[in-house]
């Protein structure tokens, strides 16, 4: 309840907080820069999501294939690179 009163409100949390955070001294606070699925995955599973599992090639994302099993792809790679976005 409190996010929907005072200086929380959605109509004055853009005025108030900023106040507020200086009354607290805490007006040098940094804003969190943001994070690319690309930098997540490198750094936790060590591999680039991009490069294709065939050739090693950067590969653009176009859609993804729920549920496919990684033969069923490599079996059928030649037609999925011939895929082409429709839409």
């Amino acid at each position: 309840m409190v996010r929907y009163f005072g200086f929380l409100a959605n109509r004055v949390v853009g005025k108030l907080l900023p106040l507020v955070r200086k009354a607290l001294g805490q007006d040098n606070v940094k804003k969190a820069a943001p994070v690319a699925y690309t930098t997540l995955s490198q750094g936790l599973l060590n591999t680039d999501p991009f490069a294709c599992l065939l050739c090693g090639a950067k590969m653009a994302f176009s859609r993804a294939l729920p549920a496919t099993a990684l033969e069923k792809l490599i079996a059928n790679a030649g037609e999925i690179a011939r895929m082409r976005y429709v839409g």
